[in-house]
């Protein structure tokens, strides 16, 4: 009767084992089936010497390869255009575009925004120690910089999320934190004009 019980026990457990285990593969290969997602933002900027964090609110609209749209809408009106090629800053008094070519830093934070969202591993492998834990509807992916350049504006990455990516948080060095929710997400109508060209 023993031996039985204990038959069953380790056929339950290895069961248990396969039907929980996920690892960074499945990871990308899960993320990596969302080609284009919109939704809803909300960024809390947590700063040394403020005693509440500093909230913005909006939309965001990904196209995989091509980059993110990052419309703020309160408490002031701007945007954030991310392409791999170049960062743009528009608000009602200006319009800023940084080339990446000659940026080796905005480069880098272009990319590595654009392949977090696409779970583009073998990239950010290049440049974190990498940690999974949880399941398929409920992960959380922690990253350790092992880039010098990164280490200087992170000093680790931790990205939650189920079907797509749901929240990020930026640990910076001198112990700032940032942290973004992403809500409401589906797939687009149309792509934004910023990301066409």
């Amino acid at each position: 009767m023993l031996k039985k019980s204990l038959f069953i026990f380790s056929i339950l457990c290895s069961f248990l084992g396969s039907s929980w285990a996920f690892d960074l593969s499945q990871l990308a290969s899960q993320l990596n089936q969302t080609s284009t997602i919109s939704g809803n933002f909300e960024q809390l900027k947590y700063l040394k010497g403020f005693p509440k964090p500093l909230k913005t609110n909006g939309i965001f609209t990904f196209w995989a390869d091509h980059g993110i749209v990052w419309e703020t809408q309160k408490p002031f009106a701007s945007k954030i255009v991310l392409t791999p090629s170049h960062l743009e800053s528009i608000n009602n008094y200006q319009h800023q575009t940084f080339s990446t070519e000659n940026n080796p830093h905005l480069a880098l934070i272009n990319h590595l925004l654009i392949d977090l969202m696409q779970g583009d591993i073998k990239e950010i492998e290049k440049y974190f120690d990498i940690a999974v834990s949880g399941k398929a509807n409920q992960w959380t992916m922690s990253l350790i910089p092992m880039d010098q350049n990164i280490k200087v504006i992170f000093e680790k990455i931790t990205i939650k999320g189920a079907k797509e990516v749901q929240q990020l948080v930026f640990y910076a060095p001198n112990g700032d934190k940032t942290e973004i929710s992403l809500s409401d997400q589906h797939k687009p109508k149309s792509m934004p004009k910023d990301l066409q060209s």
